[in-house]
């Protein structure tokens, strides 16, 4: 066997060693990528808003069976659970109005459930309620313009001068008869 041969055989070795690791890759996955997932899209963590003010709560869930409901939680209490949540494309979406009881931080957390009845892993979303909500910029006194002066009749402005570049005269012809 030459040293070809054994490059041959090395690369072949090699990109087959390379197809079965991508393709391992494609179907590998773990518990939480096979089953039901939601997230939040409303509120957006961080968010503060005034005393009394209601929040909606909205997202989305996926699972590939179906969603059979969702549930939000506050500060760890279940506030709503929203059954059979409206379903299109492939995804469940769900929208609910939460009045915060006070001033406070809260946490906002959604669970969704599949057909099956298996949980997701929840998301969540830290809301601030009350107290300063609006940030205070000094907006400076405005300076009065001060009034014109009182003579105010218009001064007539000359209309520009016309086009007065000279055309030049030719030269009259040389006198060309002989004497």
């Amino acid at each position: 066997m030459n040293t070809r041969d054994i490059f041959q055989r090395l690369f072949l070795l090699l990109a087959l060693c390379a197809f079965v690791a991508g393709a391992a890759a494609c179907t590998g996955g773990t518990e939480t990528e096979t089953g039901p997932r939601v997230w939040i899209d409303v509120p957006v963590n961080g968010l503060t808003v005034p005393e009394e003010q209601p929040v909606n709560i909205e997202g989305h869930a996926a699972s590939t069976g179906g969603v059979s409901q969702v549930e939000i939680w506050v500060n760890g209490e279940l506030q709503f659970t929203i059954e059979s949540p409206p379903f299109e494309d492939g995804l469940a979406r769900f929208s609910q109005s939460w009045t915060p009881p006070g001033p406070g931080e809260y946490t906002i957390q959604v669970v969704a459930f599949s057909m099956d009845g298996e949980a997701s892993q929840s998301d969540h979303a830290r809301v601030i309620v009350g107290g300063d909500t609006m940030p205070r910029t000094e907006v400076p006194s405005p300076t009065p313009t001060p009034p014109p002066p009182a003579d105010t009749t218009p001064t007539p402005t000359p209309p520009p001068p016309a086009d007065t570049t000279p055309t030049p005269t030719p030269p009259p012809p040389a006198d060309t008869t002989p004497t």
